[in-house]
């Protein structure tokens, strides 16, 4: 029913946020999308209003930080926090609204 596209490679892992809001993926290409659920339902209303076609989304959000493949990625119980887990070593706990993270060395 729905393609995201934005990876560049493959992606290794997807998370719901709770509140049903957002979509995020990580992903061999280093990043880590957000995608809005609420922005997607309103486009594809709009869309199959005048098409039979599936629908392509693109991203809200492209959290940047991690220097190797990113492998996986989940939401806290309020949806506001993102942690995730990448071959670099690293873990990072991302703030979602701003985009930003804290670095935590595994």
């Amino acid at each position: 029913m729905r393609t995201f596209e934005g990876h560049t490679e493959g992606v290794n892992d997807v998370s719901w946020s709770s509140d049903g809001d957002f979509l995020a993926s990580a992903s061999d290409d280093k990043s880590i999308i957000l995608w809005s659920l609420e922005t997607v339902e309103l486009l594809l209303h709009l869309y199959y209003s005048f098409s039979n076609h599936s629908t392509k989304n693109s991203p809200v959000k492209t959290l940047l930080g991690h220097t190797n493949f990113v492998f996986c990625v989940n939401f806290n119980p309020r949806s506001n926090l993102l942690v995730t887990g990448g071959y670099d070593e690293t873990v990072r706990v991302w703030d979602v609204a701003r985009g930003l993270s804290d670095l935590i060395h595994a």
